[in-house]
């Protein structure tokens, strides 16, 4: 509605509003202190973010604009190494990003919002190649993307957010 987030200091994450008790005033509050914040991405009233809370490294977070709704949304390398989720996307009711995860390397992920719902999409370079799928954009519901299977470069894929959909 009207509200804004941001971050200060590269670290604090912050939601604004107006308060409509008092015109013309806006108000802050402080969502969240991390050693890194970065990557901020709104779809409808959720706020998708990147950050590092000097326990899990780099990974997907989201916020709902308060204290007790901002959380880590999945731990994609587990332990204190990054997930370094990138290119966030929302296509048909599905976050998308690319982000390392052991033993796979770089690939393309989803997430509905929930740890159990957040997982890689599809090993598109398997083992730990890299397929760096990057310029993930939504096109009416379907999330196009560039991707590198090894063998034919980088081409074009689409993603409907299934594996047997990736192509």
């Amino acid at each position: 509605d009207n509200m804004a987030f941001y971050v200060s200091e590269g670290k604090h994450l912050w939601m604004t509003f107006q308060d409509p008790e008092a015109e013309n005033q806006d108000r802050s509050i402080k969502l969240g202190s991390f050693n890194a914040v970065d990557r901020l991405y709104v779809a409808g009233s959720t706020l998708y973010f990147v950050a590092d809370d000097g326990t899990h490294g780099l990974e997907l977070w989201q916020s709902n604009g308060t204290v007790d709704g901002t959380f880590m949304v999945k731990d994609v390398y587990p332990g204190t190494s990054s997930g370094n989720p990138e290119n966030l996307t929302f296509s048909n009711s599905i976050l998308s990003f690319t982000a390392w995860s052991p033993g796979v390397g770089k690939e393309l992920w989803r997430s509905n919002g929930s740890e159990a719902g957040t997982m890689m999409v599809k090993d598109i370079l398997p083992k730990v190649g890299n397929s760096n799928a990057t310029y993930l954009t939504d096109v009416n519901g379907t999330l196009f993307f560039s991707a590198s299977d090894g063998t034919h470069g980088y081409e074009l894929w689409k993603s409907d957010g299934t594996a047997a959909g990736t192509v």
